[in-house]
């Protein structure tokens, strides 16, 4: 219950802060309302979803979908996601995203998890989300390994040769 009067103490603050020039100070303000029960200041999270800095963006991102879990907000999620946001923005949305479906092996999102791994003109790291993606919505045990060595890929050719195809058809067959 102290945390809960901790932020009703510090609303007035937490605004304050959000209002400043300092995208530090913003970005922090988000970061410390996503770790409080402050719902009270939910739509003035929401309001840097479509903020010009990608890193409050993200932070929005991060408060409504991990701190807070908002049910809803997977759905806010998807047109964050499109080839017209900034890249990082793109790719926190995806992990949030399929957060919401982690373990469901829920065809849909396999199908559009897939259809962003075989995007040749995707950015690496939105395939690479969607490709560990893929694994968390099967249910399907991720390979570290593999998973540093596509972060690591010195050139867009090796990473994709590390993609391991032949499993990724098998996840999306049994999904079809």
């Amino acid at each position: 219950m102290k945390y809960r009067q901790d932020c009703r103490v510090n609303i007035a603050r937490l605004k304050e802060k959000l209002a400043s020039e300092d995208i530090d100070d913003i970005y922090d303000a988000l970061i410390d309302i996503g770790k409080t029960d402050c719902y009270e200041l939910m739509e003035d999270v929401r309001r840097f979803l479509q903020h010009l800095e990608p890193d409050l963006q993200r932070a929005a991102i991060m408060v409504l979908g991990i701190y807070w879990a908002v049910p809803d907000f997977k759905h806010e999620l998807v047109p964050l996601m499109s080839k017209d946001v900034d890249d990082d923005v793109r790719a926190t949305a995806l992990i949030n995203w399929v957060g919401y479906y982690a373990g469901t092996k829920d065809p849909a999102v396999l199908l559009r998890l897939n259809d962003l791994l075989r995007d040749k003109t995707e950015d690496i790291f939105v395939r690479m989300e969607a490709l560990r993606g893929l694994f968390r919505v099967a249910q399907s045990g991720i390979d570290d390994t593999l998973m540093r060595q596509l972060e690591r890929a010195p050139s867009y050719a090796e990473f994709e040769s590390l993609i391991p195809w032949e499993l990724v058809d098998k996840l999306i067959e049994k999904a079809s």
